[in-house]
């Protein structure tokens, strides 16, 4: 007697990890005190609120909140200086992290799921943005008039918005003591890297003593890792045939054979280890077998399996 049996198995597998990545660097305590030692490297979202720090290798682990602290810095990488900012109706207190500095500073945070910039010189200590704008358009008899909009004031009237540019009127105004830089603030796009580079350009023409010191390596990009990947184990196999009672126990080594696609997606802007990985496989493979039942002397199995399996990794 034969019989055949297929199955197709689909799993998907969620694996979490959670690691620490202590790297050499130095807090500074309020009297100015640097004290070297260990620095946990976390994403960005946990730099700016906490730090863990640890002067040797096997000493405790202090954590550090930003009225502890005038900052800290990891060598020769990222740089954190603790502020006090003013967002919309409220104050905090975080570790900013210091991209740029010399004759002007530029700091940055993540804040309410916004990326935010701020600019210091001299006494002055200001957020820069590109917001979006939002006004209403009416028609009377001087004309056509815009009237800007609070967002918790739109009414009835229909609003428009566009993007404010504020931060070229700030540093237009912080940077006017170089008239050669005005038109390449006019040009400039809101983001990380235009804004470092125009700090240093700013510093370069007015400063020629000392240059500025860049913290921030703002060349990282989100990484993908694409790969194909085959495997080859043990399979061992146990079946119960509760209809007919018969029985089979399979140990092959080195017999199942699996072909996959994995992707990795990680971004050093946020962490070095922090990642995203997912990946598909497909596995098939076939038994055959003879066993005796108590109904049959002789039963034959023909078994195929497949399967295919799917992997999320953070």
């Amino acid at each position: 007697m034969k019989k055949i049996l297929t199955i197709c198995f689909s799993f998907l597998f969620i694996k979490a990890y959670s690691q620490k990545d202590f790297r050499p660097g130095y807090i500074i305590r309020p009297d100015g005190q640097k004290i070297h030692g260990l620095i946990d490297y976390r994403p960005n979202f946990s730099n700016f609120y906490t730090c863990f720090f640890k002067q040797d290798s096997l000493a405790e682990v202090v954590k550090y909140k930003p009225n502890q602290l005038k900052g800290y810095r990891l060598t020769d990488s990222k740089y954190y200086v603790t502020k006090v900012f003013q967002m919309d109706d409220s104050k905090d207190t975080c570790f900013m992290e210091c991209l740029i500095s010399g004759i002007a500073y530029l700091y940055y945070i993540y804040y309410n799921a916004r990326d935010h910039y701020f600019i210091e010189k001299d006494t002055v200590f200001l957020e820069i943005n590109n917001n979006d704008l939002l006004y209403s358009v009416e028609f009377g008899s001087e004309g056509v008039k815009h009237i800007a909009v609070k967002e918790n004031d739109i009414g009835p009237r229909p609003t428009k918005s566009r993007k404010s540019y504020q931060y070229k009127g700030v540093l237009s105004v912080l940077f006017k003591d170089s008239p050669e830089i005005k038109p390449l603030i006019d040009n400039l796009n809101f983001n990380k890297e235009s804004l470092i580079d125009i700090t240093k350009t700013y510093h370069e023409q007015v400063c020629t003593s000392e240059p500025c010191i860049i913290y921030e390596k703002y060349n990282a990009k989100k990484i993908w890792n694409f790969g194909i990947f085959t495997a080859t184990g043990i399979q061992k196999f146990i079946y119960n045939d509760t209809y007919y009672g018969g029985s089979i126990e399979t140990l092959d080594i080195l017999k199942p054979f699996e072909i996959g696609l994995k992707v990795q997606i990680s971004n050093p802007d946020i962490n070095n280890r922090f990642y995203f990985q997912y990946s598909i496989s497909y596995n098939k493979f076939k038994i055959d077998a003879v066993t005796d039942t108590k109904y049959f002397d002789e039963v034959r199995y023909n078994i195929n399996l497949e399967l295919l399996k799917n992997e999320l990794s953070i």
